[in-house]
């Protein structure tokens, strides 16, 4: 997988995909960041990937100038790759104007299950990724994600068009784009 924008673009991301994860396409990631391009400066952003897998919207991110991305799976196997391929990201050539920036404290890598983090966390973000599996989930677990975004944040959720998340608390929906079987709904926390 390829790095799309930013001071990472073009840089080759490994991934070996697990039995029972789909990887988003590069073509609906660069559709996803098109329309963010319009919402969100990413400069400084603080951002969370949940089920991250390979931590592509994270990575991306990142790469535009977010300044905190938090990763989170619960899949250690996955996990443990992602860490690797963030090691080896070169991010001491980010551009000079932002030295402060260093991956150290720019990726923080999370093994968690998706409930206990929401309950157990004490941090609020300006973006957040979520592209939980396809199928036998239960999409009215994000009813609470409000609770971890900043204000006028974006809420970026990945699902198939076969299954039907419905109204999140405290969020509104102000986009929806299809993309084959893939539904990208965007909400803002207002």
């Amino acid at each position: 997988m390829k790095i799309i924008e930013g001071f990472l673009a073009g840089t080759m991301i490994n991934y070996k995909k697990q039995k029972g994860t789909r990887v988003t396409t590069d073509k609906v990631r660069k559709a996803v960041f098109d329309v963010l391009k319009g919402l969100v400066d990413f400069e400084g952003l603080k951002v969370a990937d949940l089920f991250c897998g390979s931590g592509m919207y994270g990575v991306e991110s990142l790469s535009r100038g977010a300044e905190d991305v938090l990763f989170l799976d619960n899949n250690k196997f996955i996990l443990k790759q992602l860490t690797k391929n963030l090691s080896q990201l070169k991010v001491e050539s980010y551009p000079p104007a932002s030295p402060k920036l260093s991956f150290g404290g720019r990726g923080k890598v999370e093994s968690k299950d998706y409930e206990k983090f929401i309950k157990g966390c004490d941090e609020k973000f300006d973006l957040i990724f979520a592209d939980p599996p396809y199928y036998d989930f239960d999409f009215q677990k994000f009813n609470d994600i409000y609770k971890i975004l900043n204000k006028n944040s974006i809420f970026v959720l990945e699902s198939s068009k076969r299954v039907k998340v419905g109204e999140l608390k405290n969020l509104e929906l102000i986009i929806e784009k299809k993309y084959g079987d893939t539904v990208i709904r965007f909400y803002k926390r207002n």
